[in-house]
């Protein structure tokens, strides 16, 4: 009887992953539908002048493990507009924290 909070607990936690997993998976695949529908360039990394213009920004030098994830470009030639999902982590062990940011 004592073994199945454990499992109870690890079946739990499966499950949450999987459904982030898919929640994660429908938007992102949503949000390529959208950046093709808008001709909207679309990318997992900024590019070296997106990158340069970010690191200006404090929020571009805090924590550590600093990821840039879906960059979306518009660039008209007078105007380039960039939207990505970035995120750092501050902290070590149970004192970790995530941030994330839609950055516009």
């Amino acid at each position: 009887m004592g073994f199945l909070i454990p499992i109870s607990i690890v079946v739990v936690l499966g499950l949450v992953y999987w459904w982030s997993s898919v929640v994660e998976k429908e938007r992102r695949e949503k949000l390529i539908a959208m950046a093709q529908s808008l001709s909207l360039e679309i990318s997992w990394a900024l590019a070296p002048q997106d990158a340069e213009r970010f690191r200006r920004f404090e929020v571009a030098s805090k924590g550590h493990t600093q990821n840039v994830n879906m960059v979306l470009c518009a660039d008209t030639g007078a105007t380039r507009m960039v939207v990505f999902d970035y995120e750092y982590i501050k902290g070590h062990g149970k004192h970790r924290v995530r941030r994330i940011f839609s950055m516009v």
